[in-house]
């Protein structure tokens, strides 16, 4: 298995950042273009074949070639590394990247700004409507629809970085199907963090080490080890207190048997200065305990459970979590199922739905394969969330909480 370099993934989040914005079509002229790309004062080019739903894009990038295809329908993205006879499927409009980079979020965006049409405009001799998003009386993003095309051909991003992508060089014709397949010879590539962890050295006399309830305080040493059952309806909130100058490296990790979910390194130190605590949300259906460690320096530990909400739902089942103050929901959605499983969620206030401007599948969340988590934190927003399982069974957990108290 190979890891991707951070060139590489920092231009493939530019790929998918302009799929995500141009996804709002649902079904395009066939085209193909060449596609430009530049990030500051980087400049990437490739081709762009475009056919109803689908889009592929092909590129060399710092000599490694790519292909990116784009199944709107069935909102994924592939990313091929041609080179190397791999690729990697995501969700097109995963909600972390939509959240974490300004440039991909132009959908998701329309929920939280203002698009104000701005006129037409000639673009490589297409005869163009002007859409910007504005946010704070501030200009964030521009696009540039081709009316015969039904798709954006150029898309413009202001902020620290100006981010700009347009298609030049537009010829329309017919799309082979093919090339919107994968190579039969090409492997999946598997997240090394998707994976469970290796059992730490440290690890191999855990069960020897004391289990304790929350709430309690206890001081530890480098090498100390606290070990705490998991509890449903319950997450665990850890904090450091009375840290001295001395540095001190302290993690929370959930184990299932004699294994870490993840990679130890996955975890944060909570122990580090200026870090208020950590709250770990793992259910019972995905681990057995959690594995409070000391590595380094001295502390005194304090933990606590929180109550929060806890549901097995099946297909048809409605979760209706009352919202208190304007804290953000915190949630967490285990797929219990051999299948996939499908939840949306919306908000109500007084029994009667919020009309929602933002897309159903920014509101929806699949779980493909069994055993698949997905956690969020979704906007605090009248005064009921209601989550509604579509297929398949899920464990769903949800809390608010203060992020700046223990």
């Amino acid at each position: 298995m190979k890891r991707y370099n951070t060139t590489f993934l920092k231009w493939a989040c530019l790929l998918i950042m302009c799929i995500i914005i141009m996804a709002g079509n649902a079904f395009a002229a066939d085209f193909t273009g060449k596609l430009k790309m530049k990030l500051d004062d980087e400049t990437n080019e490739g081709d762009i074949f475009v056919s109803g739903s689908k889009y592929c894009l092909e590129l060399e990038q710092y000599g490694e070639k790519i292909k990116v295809i784009v199944d709107n329908g069935k909102n994924e993205t592939t990313i091929i590394r041609l080179s190397i006879k791999e690729y990697r499927t995501i969700a097109s409009d995963d909600m972390m990247s939509l959240m974490n980079d300004p440039f991909q979020s132009y959908q998701y965006s329309l929920g939280n700004g203002e698009e104000k049409f701005m006129g037409t405009e000639m673009v490589n001799d297409y005869e163009c409507e002007v859409y910007q998003i504005i946010m704070a009386d501030t200009p964030v993003m521009e696009k540039w629809q081709a009316q015969s095309l039904d798709f954006p051909i150029k898309i413009v991003q202001h902020g620290q970085q100006e981010r700009v992508i347009e298609i030049t060089g537009i010829e329309e014709k017919a799309i082979e199907a093919s090339i919107f397949n994968i190579p039969e010879d090409f492997t999946k590539w598997i997240d090394p963090n998707s994976l469970p962890g290796e059992q730490p050295e440290w690890a191999v006399d855990i069960e020897k080490a004391p289990v304790m309830t929350p709430p309690f305080e206890k001081k530890l040493v480098t090498g100390d080890i606290i070990r705490v059952k998991i509890e449903p309806g319950k997450s665990l909130a850890v904090k450091a207190i009375g840290k001295s100058e001395t540095k001190a490296v302290a993690t929370v990790i959930p184990f299932k048997g004699s294994n870490p979910l993840k990679n130890e390194k996955w975890y944060g130190n909570f122990a580090e200065k200026g870090v208020i605590c950590d709250r770990c949300h793992e259910m019972s259906g995905e681990a057995d305990e959690f594995i409070i460690r000391l590595y380094k320096g001295n502390i005194t530990v304090a933990a606590k459970w929180m109550d929060v909400f806890e549901k097995e739902a099946l297909t048809g089942e409605e979760i209706h979590y009352p919202i208190s103050g304007d804290e953000h929901i915190t949630t967490r959605f285990i797929n219990l199922t051999d299948e996939a499983a499908e939840a949306t969620f919306a908000y109500y206030q007084n029994g009667q739905l919020i009309e929602d401007d933002v897309p159903l599948k920014y509101r929806t969340i699949t779980l493909k394969n069994p055993w698949d988590v997905s956690t969020s934190t979704l906007r605090a927003k009248g005064d009921e969330l209601v989550i509604k399982v579509n297929t398949g069974k899920m464990q769903i957990k949800l809390g608010q909480f203060d992020s700046f108290e223990f």
